[in-house]
């Protein structure tokens, strides 16, 4: 991650002996000022870290580098951990956990004909307009109802969800849904291809770290077509 002039950062996505290409980070229109006031400043690039990273944080709607964003609070430290976003190994298949205890969603089509397991991967495919999202807020609301249903019925403890090139107005919607206790990791429609690259690792980052305390963590990613066109 460099620094470019005073306020701008940017990633580092490819470097050869003369020319480094450079992801900017932030805001797209204050971005390309900043980027453009710094041409022909060599001395106004400095590198800040190795990787992008983010603090652990237990809640709230923030960048995808963990910054929090208005008109909501700083999302609460929960230690002073740093997550690195990109380049953390990930375990071996033969390594990880059976997927053995069943994630009740509380939607009797998907538990009676796709039941799903905790551990599992899940791909919603459909049109725009079609219920993607909706489906997806009723589980996660229905897990507040079956934490109380006891009989080894395990649900979802944390969520993280990351919205990618959603309208400000569909993240403050999503933000009440959520409630405080969601991370709601934002890479706006106005951020840079940059940041819409870092925010499924940042989602990722944060999931893990959660999952690594023994919680029982859901990871949403919206949607997936935004962020591959990143």
């Amino acid at each position: 991650v460099v620094r470019i002039g005073a306020e701008l950062s940017g990633l580092v996505v490819s470097l050869e002996s003369k020319i480094a290409v450079v992801a900017l980070l932030g805001e797209e229109n204050a971005a390309a000022s900043a980027a453009t006031a710094a041409i022909g400043e060599p001395a106004s690039v400095q590198l800040l870290a190795d990787e992008p990273s983010l603090p652990l944080v237990g809640g709230g709607v923030f960048s995808p580098l963990g910054a929090p964003l208005p008109p909501h609070e700083a999302p609460q430290a929960g230690t002073a951990e740093v997550l690195p976003l990109l380049g953390t190994p990930l375990p071996a298949i033969s390594a990880r956990a059976r997927s053995t205890q069943p994630l009740l969603t509380g939607l009797k089509v998907v538990d009676t004909f796709f039941p799903l397991a905790h551990g599992q991967k899940l791909g919603m495919v459909g049109d725009r307009g079609t219920g993607k999202r909706q489906a997806l807020l009723d589980l996660l609301r229905n897990q507040r109802q079956l934490a109380g249903l006891g009989g080894g019925c395990v649900p979802v403890e944390r969520v993280v969800y990351v919205s990618v090139g959603q309208s400000p107005d569909s993240v403050e919607k999503l933000a009440e849904d959520l409630g405080s206790e969601a991370s709601l990791v934002v890479a706006a429609p106005t951020d840079t291809w940059g940041m819409h690259y870092l925010a499924p690792f940042a989602g990722l980052a944060l999931a893990n770290a959660h999952r690594a305390r023994g919680e029982h963590v859901m990871l949403v990613i919206d949607d997936s077509g935004s962020w591959t066109g990143a």
